[in-house]
């Protein structure tokens, strides 16, 4: 990968970025004024029980509370993982993550696959599908989503060699890799549009808040609809505020200061964002949502100097996938559509977002994939939410919380969970370690009810191994799995057309069937063959990773 170039590397994408052009462009006559601008605000490493609207007691956050007084509060918002890139990923893909072969934080280093370093640009993505409808769309903060690990160095500059924002749908975006460098204040690494930006010597919730501003006023178009995705890297770890904040607090712990005094830095800059949209007119017609990437740093782990983020009493925190690790804050409002002061116990994830901003934009949803989440607007209205599919999280790198270590060794930790209802189950990698919690009298997971449930559990897990074999031929495809397309075979060619030498091999390598045909589109569900992703060779070289079903036009 090193040796390419990145415009050498994206050339070599050509399916799938020729794919992803032709998307159905079924909502371009529609007016903006039905189209609402977007702002989805993340946090990073946010607990559940930060915000003083959550429920903290010490902790200022008046005008995070103000919007949900304004709009609506979830009390069951859900990450799409329990750490940075696969949550981002997740989110904006609306796929569990591991489908996108984004398995843990870029720079972890617990892999060696190179194309397993960044979110491939085969991938359907919010900022892609808004744009396709008419949207502008804007990154700002924290990306991770390409992997700039050097030597054991995370924080380098973006790689962009790799595919970068751009690549991905977003027309504007000021970006670090992974945290602010050298910390949040004063950072050094932020690339705008591909070229370096000056230290500054803002903060970067600052930084970041500032650049939306000059995008909102100064640089997007302003007769377009508006997707803008605010990263921010606050309270990830290495903390730093403005001195005034940590000031706010006396609670005889001057590292305990710092954090409260990050959440509230973290309203305040919120605010100033929120406060542009309100004097300029944009209110009305403008959609915000604020939550967080997963749940607080465990106080066990190394890097924690400041591990004081609350979890409201769930269960573990980040990294794992207990409530705790999964479950954050959710903020919404929309004038017009939210009731103002509203609550809302309808469980949502990161997944749902690229599915309810397409029917909120009038973009058509992705149908040539598999999709995790559902479309949530319903919700927004007051109203239930039906799942075609239930909720999975899935992370091979779980960790554990000490309160369990004894009963949770790493063999029996959770490793995928499911969401089904007020119905939670957690199961290790073989399945052979199982929990049942009901969340809807149990949300802290202090009971395992698995026995007094048996139907239920086996029912539960039944379908989470029907999903999981569809997630596991993913994690080990290069290309998303091709659904069953609409494309016709097409009739024979003439006899002294050249043929082509198929080879249909399994992501193994086992070498299923080969043949010859003078046809330039094939079927592969003629084959029969078992269910499976296969590799496609056409002439000896590969063509593209497909489910069995698929039909695909050979070239």
């Amino acid at each position: 990968m090193s040796a390419l170039s990145r415009r050498s590397f994206l050339s070599s994408c050509g399916a799938g970025v020729a794919a992803l052009a032709s998307l159905p462009k079924t909502s371009l006559a529609k007016s903006s004024a039905s189209q609402p601008n977007i702002i989805f605000i993340m946090a990073d490493d946010m607990g559940y029980g930060d915000l003083a609207c959550y429920g903290h007691p010490e902790i200022k956050t008046p005008h995070l509370d103000q919007l949900a007084t304004e709009g609506m509060k979830f009390t069951d918002c859900y990450s799409a993982a329990p750490v940075c890139s696969p949550a981002r990923a997740g989110f904006l893909t609306g796929r569990t993550p591991n489908r996108c072969r984004i398995f843990d934080h870029l720079g972890s280093n617990r892999w060696q696959h190179q194309d397993d370093r960044y979110l491939a640009v085969t991938e359907q993505t919010i900022p892609k599908l808004l744009k396709s409808v008419g949207y502008t769309t804007c990154l700002v903060g924290k990306w991770h989503l390409t992997q700039g690990f050097h030597n054991g160095i995370h924080n380098t500059k973006m790689p962009t060699d790799l595919p970068m924002p751009d690549d991905h749908g977003f027309d504007h975006y000021m970006a670090t890799e992974n945290n602010a460098d050298p910390d949040h204040c004063n950072p050094r690494n932020f690339v705008r549009n591909g070229q370096a930006v000056p230290q500054t010597s803002n903060c970067s919730n600052d930084a970041i808040v500032d650049e939306c501003i000059d995008w909102l006023e100064n640089t997007r178009d302003k007769n377009k609809p508006f997707f803008q995705f605010v990263a921010l890297h606050s309270p990830h770890e290495p903390i730093d505020n403005p001195p005034e904040y940590t000031a706010m607090y006396d609670t005889g712990d001057n590292n305990k200061n710092k954090y409260y005094g990050n959440i509230t830095h973290i309203d305040d800059t919120v605010h100033r964002l929120i406060e542009y949209i309100d004097t300029h007119s944009l209110k009305d017609n403008t959609f915000i949502f604020f939550t967080s990437d997963n749940g607080p740093e465990p106080p066990t782990h190394w890097w924690a100097h400041h591990p004081y983020g609350s979890t409201g009493g769930l269960s573990c925190a980040k990294l794992t996938l207990y409530e705790g690790g999964i479950k954050e804050p959710g903020i919404a409002r929309w004038p017009g559509v939210i009731t103002p002061g509203s609550v809302s116990s309808v469980a949502i994830s990161g997944v749902d977002f690229l599915p309810t901003f397409c029917e909120m934009s009038g973009a058509s949803v992705p149908t040539d994939r598999y999709l995790d989440g559902t479309g949530v607007v319903e919700a927004f209205k007051g109203n239930p939410v039906t799942r075609t599919r239930p909720l999975i999280w899935k992370y091979h790198y779980a960790e554990t919380c000490d309160a369990q270590k004894p009963a949770d060794h790493d063999s029996n930790k959770p490793h995928i969970v499911m969401r089904d209802g007020d119905w939670k189950l957690c199961s290790n990698k073989a399945y052979g370690h199982t929990k049942l919690f009901n969340l809807a009298t149990d949300p802290n997971e202090t009971s395992d009810v698995k026995g007094g449930n048996q139907a239920i559990h086996d029912r539960m897990l039944a379908k989470l191994k029907e999903i999981d074999a569809i997630i596991i031929q993913e994690e080990a495809a290069v290309d998303p799995i091709t659904l069953p397309s609409t494309i016709l075979r097409t009739k024979p060619v003439a006899a002294d057309r050249a043929k082509l030498n198929v080879d249909i091999v399994t992501i193994a390598g086992k070498k299923v069937t080969s043949f010859t045909t003078a046809d330039r589109t094939i079927s592969l569900k003629k084959l029969r063959l078992p269910r499976a992703l296969y590799v496609v060779r056409v002439n000896g070289k590969h063509l593209k990773t497909v489910a069995r079903d698929a039909r695909l036009r050979l070239r």
